[in-house]
């Protein structure tokens, strides 16, 4: 793991297999960041063709102190989709919902 100012440890864990996926980088900086929670997909044409709502949970956040912070979330859906029935639910700083 590393650590430090302009250092980045990036995990997304799966708790239903337990499998998880991790990214180092020290080439993003510590300011003006943002956030994005993402529900990506191929072969997407109408409301049938995704899962369902879908649930992001107990995400946490940390400044390069390895203090949690809380994030802000602003909801947004791309005009361009063909989806007719997407929501965004904001719960907490650490919990989103997609409906789909």
């Amino acid at each position: 793991m590393i650590s430090g100012p302009g250092n980045w440890l990036i995990e997304v864990y799966d708790e239903n297999t337990g499998d998880y996926t991790a990214l180092n980088s020290n080439v993003i900086g510590t300011e003006n960041l943002a956030v994005f929670v993402t529900l990506e997909g191929y072969g997407i044409y109408d409301n049938t063709d995704v899962p369902g709502d879908t649930l992001f949970y107990q995400m946490s956040f940390y400044d390069p102190l390895w203090n949690q912070i809380s994030i802000k979330w602003n909801p947004w859906i791309s005009s361009n989709t063909p989806l007719t029935s997407l929501n965004v639910i904001i719960y907490s700083s650490n919990s989103v919902k997609l409906e789909t």
